[in-house]
């Protein structure tokens, strides 16, 4: 009886190891698998140049802009055509979108400094969608410009910037934000947006690093062409970056003069 006894347990021990290793199997495969769906192709550590970029900006519309509390509006405005500039000097694609009706709806029109830098630009209006991801016209006009990185700003932070943004990321594009081109009703807002942008993959950045970025890997690869770039980005942070207009003789901050 002993005897039977002990085969019985050596069998069921036999038996459990054999249901453990299964079950490790099992567990494993479910990883990998896991792994291999949710995987990104971003590639996060690459840098932005003037030919994988495009730029989206979002609803930078006249009424969205005065009741966005987060930033002083003429900062915000002064910030958002820096951001136009930086794409001209650099011939970056550029898609813009309207909300809300466009220039007839509550949003109002987009700022007409903003359109000025891009005259005979389509603006895309979108009737239904905060996600402008969402939008096929808007979508379409994104993938017509071929590039993986985009830099994307507008207004409010936690709608139409956060929503296309993670889509974006989910679909496998490499999605930066520049954080002092986008505003919202509340700083609080903004900081729970930027959190969770760059939570779902997303990285932050501003318009002087942007700037920065660009030229250095235009020197990198072409030294005579950052070369001659170089009036442009005088022009630039001479019109734009605040503490720059001192030399335009002028003491207001972000000054932009004729």
């Amino acid at each position: 009886m002993e005897q039977l006894n002990n085969l019985n347990l050596n069998e069921m021990k036999q038996a459990t190891v054999k249901i453990m290793s299964a079950l490790l199997v099992v567990a494993l495969l479910f990883t990998s698998n896991t792994h291999a769906q949710t995987k990104r192709t971003s590639d996060y550590l690459g840098t932005i140049t003037k030919d994988n970029a495009a730029v989206l900006l979002i609803d930078h519309q006249t009424n969205l802009i005065l009741g966005s509390l987060s930033m002083e509006s003429r900062l915000l405005v002064n910030n958002t055509l820096a951001l136009a500039n930086i794409a001209k000097i650099f011939k970056l694609p550029v898609v813009l979108t309207s909300t809300g009706g466009g220039a007839n709806g509550p949003a109002g029109p987009i700022i007409p400094e903003l359109l000025a830098e891009f005259p005979g630009q389509k603006v895309i209006d979108r009737q239904m969608y905060f996600n402008a991801m969402n939008d096929p016209v808007f979508k379409a006009d994104v993938e017509k410009t071929k590039r993986k990185k985009l830099i994307i700003a507008g207004i409010t932070t936690d709608l139409c910037v956060m929503f296309p943004a993670i889509t974006a990321v989910a679909e496998g594009y490499d999605v930066y934000i520049v954080v002092d081109a986008c505003a919202s009703w509340d700083s609080r807002i903004d900081t729970y947006a930027f959190n969770r942008l760059s939570q779902a993959g997303c990285i932050l950045t501003n318009i002087n690093a942007l700037m920065a970025e660009l030229q250095n890997n235009l020197a990198v690869s072409d030294p005579d062409a950052a070369k001659a770039n170089q009036k442009n980005l005088l022009s630039f942070y001479g019109r734009f970056v605040g503490p720059l207009s001192l030399m335009n003789g002028t003491f207001f901050k972000g000054s932009m003069p004729k």
